[in-house]
């Protein structure tokens, strides 16, 4: 496994906004309570040419412009600051092109955003991106060699961002898998390598400091009972944890636990806690079935009334963020309107 960093611009402005963050006013955020909002917003490009766009974003051909960019990016902000009351203190995003459209973004934002990370990433089109109102400890990224038969675009790294959240260190790792483009069981190994390195560097940081305050969010384009809707057909990148013992040779996976106390390293591996087991709601339709691709789960450190703790987490979302049809309102490039064609996550922890 090798670790990658990040390309020099991201760098270059976590260095900079790590230097001025003490200088920033985090007076307007709730004293005692984290709100973040992990979201997918389905691919957000600026309006400049950078040769590796999607076909029908291309400037120069008259087919996006910055009009409509400026549209998105109000519509999303909108969509952002209105999910909790004066808006998320941490939002963790997937499809952003690049630092530009982060900060952009975070200027249309309620209050001060010190931190804004863009995970460079070669091949890829579209990165994770952390930005937060708490100052960035550290950051960096993880990445492995995919080999010869996987896009490089597809092996998409891992970000990771420490943040000083009130005094406490919460580490924030923000992840986008593979989608299932080219056939759900086709495209299976690389999520599975995806969920190897996320848990091998979560068990680094646990073998650290047991108690670590750990958050892995993102599209992992995959539900958290992945196993049971494939009829265990094939091993899946999530593994409900009560399966753990019966499947002990399938080690490329992350263990979804259905009780916060069985989370942590054990016997099997890595096992998190997910919310979605107690929640309604969905994240993503697909051919008309909701899914919940996208997550937010949590470390034992979140879990333990100590530091900060799990507090609520809802996929509720507005009513404007729905279609007619009750899927989530896709961004539509022809009529310039709409969000994404993912829901975004919610959750709170709150200070002990």
């Amino acid at each position: 496994m090798r670790f990658s960093r990040f390309g020099a611009a991201a760098a270059a402005v976590l260095a900079i906004l790590s230097l001025s963050s003490s200088r920033c006013s985090l007076l307007d955020l709730p004293r005692g309570e984290v709100t973040i909002l992990s979201w997918n917003l389905q691919t957000l490009f600026d309006d400049r040419d950078d040769g590796a766009e999607f076909p029908g974003w291309s400037v120069a051909k008259g087919l996006w412009n910055a009009e409509g960019y400026r549209t998105r990016l109000k519509n999303l902000s909108r969509a952002a600051a209105a999910a909790f009351p004066g808006g998320p203190s941490i939002l963790i995003l997937q499809e952003v092109e690049n630092i530009r459209v982060a900060e952009d973004l975070a200027a249309l934002l309620p209050g001060s955003w010190p931190t804004r990370i863009v995970c460079e990433g070669e091949g890829a089109a579209l990165r994770s991106a952390v930005l937060s109102r708490f100052p960035a400890v550290s950051a960096r990224a993880h990445s492995v060699d995919p080999g010869p038969d996987v896009r490089k675009g597809d092996l998409r790294p891992l970000l990771e961002v420490v943040l000083d959240a009130e005094g406490v260190r919460l580490w924030i790792l923000a992840a986008h898998w593979k989608s299932k483009l080219g056939g759900a069981r086709a495209t299976e190994p690389v999520r599975r390598t995806q969920a190897a390195l996320a848990a091998r560097r979560i068990g680094e940081i646990l073998a650290e400091d047991p108690a670590a305050e750990i958050l892995l969010a993102g599209d992992l384009n995959e539900n958290p009972d992945e196993w049971g809707r494939v009829g265990g057909s094939w091993p899946t990148a999530l593994l409900p944890e009560e399966r753990a013992g019966v499947e002990p040779g399938w080690t490329d996976r992350i263990l979804v636990a259905r009780s916060p106390g069985d989370v942590g390293l054990g016997p099997f591996g890595l096992a998190l806690w997910s919310p979605w087991e107690d929640s309604g709601g969905f994240s993503y339709v697909h051919e008309g079935l909701p899914e919940r691709i996208d997550h937010v789960l949590l470390g034992p450190g979140l879990l333990d009334g100590r530091g900060l703790s799990f507090f609520s987490f809802s996929a509720e979302p507005e009513a404007e963020l729905l279609s007619d049809d009750g899927a989530p309102r896709a961004w539509d490039s022809r009529n310039r309107e709409g969000y994404s064609d993912h829901l975004p996550l919610r959750l709170v922890l709150r200070r002990h």
